[in-house]
């Protein structure tokens, strides 16, 4: 454990407990919210039976229950003698993670029904694998703060930009998450694939950040090239990331043009992701005021180049600032913005053997090309 953390550090790490305690606090009002719409829904699903004191249908009903929900105790009673009770746990009070519920009415106080929810397992996972998350970042700072006292002055502007960085590219990911999991019981195979995809991608970065944070320790300069080799289907990768836009922003026509035979790469695929994403988060923003908003991405393959095109509709970017696009620090009408989007998606480029181009019409839109040389 380091001696000494410096001021961005401390900052970080106040980051990283802030946002498992509202994730925490989101997880309690989801648990508290579904529990008291699934006692209103079983006691008006339930009315004559409960007010007839058919205890064998009441059985019944819950025993039914048990394949659907996600329960911890079950403990149902008429005039204190139980007439269906089934336990998981000794520990049925009200916690982090259930919720005891009772369902009784003032017409009939003889009959007493108990019930402890737990939260939905997909949710638990989720927790825990951005518990996982918080804690990797956490530690990389925690090394990066030990040996930061050894390091020069110039280092403390790299560990600022990765935590920029981090803010930065979180954002979507998370965003998917969090749409995915308020829709959690109508789940389907595709929201499901986005659920995985969106976790994969958080895994990706913090892999990431680990690597680099590593070698600035050890003051080795670093390329994003020599971070992953294997090789990937670009294709495949484009349309895995549309799926997570299409989620979040629906009102926004994505269209592909994209070739039958597939583009191999073997840069970092999960930096192509946070590439294309940024690509893809500041076309939608474009977009937003537009009756019809269109984004379309397309892959060109050519003897020993190969291309990926962005285009939107959207309100462009005027001509006097066109040429300064790209630049660090820079944000064009953005309120929140950190001037990190373009700046990456170039300074990614330019590490892979490649290049970014702009062209851009006011109130028309623009257009986004990054060019890779062929590697296989």
């Amino acid at each position: 454990m380091p001696e000494i953390l410096t001021r961005s550090n401390v900052v970080v790490s106040a980051i990283i407990i802030s946002f498992f305690v509202i994730y925490l606090v989101f997880l309690r009002l989801y648990l508290t919210q579904t529990a008291r719409q699934f006692k209103a829904d079983f006691k008006s699903q339930n009315t004559s039976e409960i007010l007839g004191l058919d205890t064998f249908k009441l059985a019944s009903r819950l025993n039914a229950l048990t394949s659907t929900l996600n329960w911890v105790c079950i403990d149902a009673t008429l005039s204190n003698k139980t007439f269906y009770k089934q336990m998981k746990s000794k520990n049925c009070k009200t916690g982090i993670l259930q919720e005891q519920i009772s369902i009784e009415d003032e017409s009939v106080p003889q009959l007493k029904i108990h019930l402890t929810l737990r939260l939905a397992k997909i949710l638990e996972s989720g927790a825990l694998v951005f518990l996982v998350f918080q804690v990797i970042i956490l530690y990389a700072f925690m090394r990066l703060s030990a040996q930061q006292i050894k390091l020069e002055l110039k280092y403390e502007a790299t560990i600022s930009e990765l935590a920029q960085k981090l803010a930065h590219d979180i954002r979507s990911p998370l965003g998917a998450l969090n749409i995915v999991s308020k829709n959690l019981f109508n789940t389907d195979s595709a929201e499901k694939s986005i659920f995985e995809n969106s976790i994969h991608q958080i895994n990706g970065i913090a892999e990431s950040l680990l690597i680099q944070t590593r070698a600035q320790v050890s003051m080795t300069k670093i390329s994003t090239t020599n971070i992953k080799s294997e090789s990937w289907n670009v294709s495949a990768t484009l349309l895995n990331l549309l799926d997570e836009k299409r989620i979040l922003s629906p009102h926004i026509s994505f269209q592909t043009d994209l070739p039958d035979e597939p583009i191999f790469a073997i840069f970092d695929r999960v930096e192509f992701q946070r590439t294309i994403s940024n690509i893809l988060n500041n076309s939608i923003e474009a977009c937003e005021s537009r009756s019809e908003a269109q984004v379309q991405i397309s892959l060109r393959n050519y003897s020993v180049k190969w291309q990926v095109s962005i285009m939107d509709n959207g309100k462009g970017i005027p001509k006097n600032i066109l040429n300064t696009v790209g630049q660090k620090g820079l944000s064009f009408e953005k309120t929140h913005g950190t001037g990190l989007g373009l700046y990456l998606v170039k300074q990614f480029a330019e590490a892979n053997g490649g290049y970014l181009e702009i062209q851009s019409d006011t109130d028309v839109g623009t257009l986004l090309t990054l060019t890779f040389n062929k590697t296989i």
